[in-house]
Parts: C-alpha cells; structure tokens; sequence
C-alpha cells in the first residue's frame, strides 16, 4: 500500500489543525510565489532551485503558476501569507517530475508531507504512475 494515500487523506485535516488551507495556484498568484521565495534562505531556495538566485524573476513565477500538464498548489496561513508551494509536472503520459518548497519559518510542521502527499494522490488519480 502506498503511503502516501493514507496521508493524502489525512493531509486536510492536519493542515486545518494549523490553521492553514491548500488550494491550486494561479496567474493571480505570482507575486505571492515571489515573495515566499524572498523570505527563504539561500540555502533553502538553493535546495529548491539548484542555483544560487537571490529572487525568483517575474517571468519565472508565472511560468510556475501558469496551466501545464500537472497541479500547482499553495499553502497559506491564517493570515493568507503564501507559506509554501508544490506542484507536479508531467514529463511523459505516465511520469511526472515534482518540486516543493516551503517557508523556513514553518519547517518540521509536517506541511511539505502533507502537500507531497497531496501532489502524489493527484498525479495517481490522474494516471501518474
């Protein structure tokens, strides 16, 4: 069995018990991914990006919240502060690349899990194998 289902299904829950909420990234979103990415550490948006970029430019964020053959989703906290972001990609008909990043302040939460898990259910239930 795949773990990641039983997680997936307990993910809501366990967000909404910190107060925070997941829904899909859009255009509308840019300059929220932009900002997240500003508060990270070098070290943290090293391990995201594998480079040493200080910003995340313009023309990039909307690349990453534009449609593609996947999902994007944010995570936000009571306040609406985008707090992390994830999303899959579809490389193929049947195989997906998939990226994260959250907020160093909210590290060792569980919420980078819980939007994994999130990600992977939906790149399953959509032939992700």
């Amino acid at each position: 069995m795949n773990p990641f289902w039983y997680l997936a299904d307990h993910a809501p829950k366990a967000l909404k018990k910190q107060r925070l909420r997941v829904s899909p990234l859009t255009s509308d979103d840019s300059n929220d991914l932009i900002a997240l990415v500003e508060r990270c550490s070098p070290e943290s948006r090293f391990l995201r990006f594998h480079t040493g970029m200080a910003t995340l430019r313009p023309s990039m964020a909307e690349h990453l919240v534009a449609d593609n053959d996947g999902l994007a989703l944010g995570v936000r906290n009571s306040r609406g502060r985008l707090i992390a972001e994830g999303r899959y990609t579809l490389t193929d008909a049947h195989v997906a690349e998939v990226a994260a990043r959250g907020a160093d302040d909210y590290q060792g939460r569980g919420v980078g899990r819980a939007l994994l898990a999130l990600l992977f259910k939906s790149a399953a239930e959509n032939g992700v194998r």
